[in-house]
């Protein structure tokens, strides 16, 4: 897509102002990262110069409010953040205090109550960093049953370790592992969590993860959440109980979820929350409904579009933000300002 003579972009905001909300995962740096979920923290930090020297920032109510009024701010960026990975405290949140940008943080509750990592971390920890797995797998996933040969890449090598890390999920599985772990995560999207916790625990089984010691967790301490959310510029914002895509699951386990996640959150935030992220970008129009009855006043979903005063307040964009320099950063804005 080629971007906009900057007289067109200016004449466009002129008539009908917009703003752009972007999308973050991780602040990290990672061996493999097949959803582009982790930034560094050094192109982090070039992003909130960045956006700092170029644009107005608004928080997420000052968004909500804008939207009210139908008066949105020209070019105006809003920073999310989605899970609710330990990262989001012990790194985005000091630089964000450091440029005084707000904020918001979408947090799933099971995982963080229960110090519980998010199931899309295990699966790839297991099958694609595991060193030496079985060279056959069957695994029955829900109503199926999955048989796959991992023929030579059973063991991990060097030039394996190495094609993974290069790979983007968008692309052709470069491998037999990626082929592998691209197939299961896509059975286990849909499911919901004890099915997906049951067909984790049956790869751990198989491939002795079990028996290995167990990672910290990468999420969010329930202290480092009530934290947050005293926060000046920080949102707490709601991203269901377990992370399911909402769309796939009838009213009531949809209901479950969105009411649950924000009750326990308003709980340990001790405040009604207001904000709503959907999980994967995955909705309909009974989860739009299910939100709105749930407390929330806004939701955000994972399609790349500007917010303009236009926008339902319950289907606003973000562009998810990759692993990029902040110039790129910018060109990437410029687009769809």
């Amino acid at each position: 897509m080629t971007s906009l003579p900057d007289w067109v972009r200016r004449l466009k905001q002129s008539v009908s102002p917009s703003a752009l909300v972007l999308m973050y995962h991780r602040i990290a740096e990672v061996d493999i990262d097949p959803w582009d979920l982790c930034v560094s923290p050094t192109h982090f930090e070039q992003h909130l110069q960045t956006l700092q020297k170029n644009y107005p920032i608004l928080s997420v109510n000052e968004l909500a409010d804008q939207l009210q009024t139908g008066q949105l701010t020209k070019q105006a960026i809003v920073l999310t953040f989605d899970d609710g990975y330990a990262d989001n405290f012990t790194i985005a949140r000091p630089m964000l205090e450091k440029y005084g940008i707000p904020a918001s943080f979408f947090l799933t509750t099971q995982p963080l109550l229960d110090q519980q990592r998010f199931w899309w971390d295990d699966l790839q920890q297991i099958i694609c960093q595991t060193p030496l797995l079985p060279d056959r797998l069957s695994l029955p996933i829900a109503d199926d049953n999955l048989e796959f040969e991992l023929l030579t890449e059973a063991r991990l090598t060097t030039a394996l370790r190495t094609s993974l890390s290069t790979w983007k999920a968008h692309l052709a599985p470069p491998s037999r592992r990626a082929m592998l772990y691209q197939h299961i995560w896509e059975k286990l999207k849909p499911l919901p969590h004890h099915l997906q916790q049951q067909t984790l625990h049956a790869l751990r089984c198989w491939s002795g993860a079990e028996s290995m010691a167990t990672p910290c967790p990468s999420v969010m301490t329930v202290a480092q959440v009530r934290e947050l959310s005293q926060h000046s510029l920080i949102d707490v914002g709601g991203h269901t109980i377990s992370h399911p895509a909402l769309a796939n699951h009838s009213r009531a386990v949809q209901q479950h979820e969105v009411a649950g996640g924000k009750s326990q959150l308003d709980e340990l935030c001790r405040r009604s929350l207001t904000s709503f992220a959907y999980p994967y970008g995955n909705y309909n129009q009974t989860t739009r409904q299910v939100v709105e009855q749930a407390g929330f006043s806004i939701a955000f979903t994972t399609r790349a579009v500007a917010t303009t005063r236009h926008t339902d307040r319950y289907q606003i964009g973000r562009l998810q933000i990759p692993d990029c320099t902040g110039p790129q950063l910018q060109k990437q804005i410029n687009k769809l300002l």
